[in-house]
């Protein structure tokens, strides 16, 4: 059976996997290419917030 998530579900995933590239770049600030997929995942994160009209709470 094939478990379909919810835009909310991912909006969440988006939100958990920005929020441990912020804090692994906080660890690594020089680290380049961890600056571009943050960048990259936030930018999706509010991408895709803005294109459901789902929000965190």
């Amino acid at each position: 059976m094939e478990t379909i998530m919810t835009n909310q579900q991912i909006l969440e995933m988006l939100s958990e996997n920005e929020y441990i590239l912020f804090y692994t770049l906080d660890d690594d600030p020089n680290n380049e290419e961890l600056r571009a997929a943050h960048k990259s995942i936030k930018q999706a994160l509010i991408d895709f917030a803005h294109a459901t009209g789902c929000r965190l709470n």
